[in-house]
């Protein structure tokens, strides 16, 4: 199984464990922390996204309920993302800070309430705009997300033949 044939409720775990092993195993060929940095900013600035695009307009009660019922899934999903990237050591300080302020200002919320659901999505689109402008500034930030996606597969075949059974 390859991160992209898993779920996206699945996606953290597998790679919370893979990014584990690389750390631990440090294989030939991958630079962990430079292949961690790299999924991490990605996530940020790209997948974590993910969690505001399903949103449509609402139209009647059944839509509302729900949307309401999706949001507080989706809500409880990324405030786990938040947490398991803050706690990522290979993160500069200066990004830690702004997915604490964002983890801050969205874990309280319910986004049942469509103008509260917007309000995180807009604070997603802050916090992905500030971390894009870093990105540009720090050449390493950069060249970490070019490294994970030209290194994705050969991360995720190594660690997955490590644990077959064979």
């Amino acid at each position: 199984m390859t991160e992209s044939e898993t779920s996206p409720q699945e996606l953290p775990a597998y790679s919370t464990l893979r990014n584990q092993w690389l750390r631990k195993t440090r294989p030939e060929g991958i630079d962990p922390e430079k292949f961690i940095l790299g999924e991490t900013l990605s996530d940020i600035v790209g997948d974590d996204g993910n969690y505001f695009v399903w949103y449509r307009s609402l139209s009647d009660q059944e839509d509302i309920a729900h949307f309401q019922s999706t949001a507080r899934t989706m809500q409880e999903e990324y405030k786990a993302r938040l947490m398991g990237e803050i706690k990522t050591p290979e993160l500069p300080q200066e990004i830690i800070t702004k997915l604490e302020t964002t983890l801050n200002g969205v874990k309280s919320e319910n986004w049942g309430d469509r103008e509260t659901f917007l309000n995180a999505r807009d604070k997603w689109r802050a916090l992905s705009a500030e971390v894009r402008e870093t990105m540009k500034t720090n050449l390493e930030l950069d060249e970490s997300v070019d490294y994970y996606i030209n290194t994705m597969e050969t991360a995720d075949k190594l660690y997955l033949d490590s644990h077959s059974l064979h």
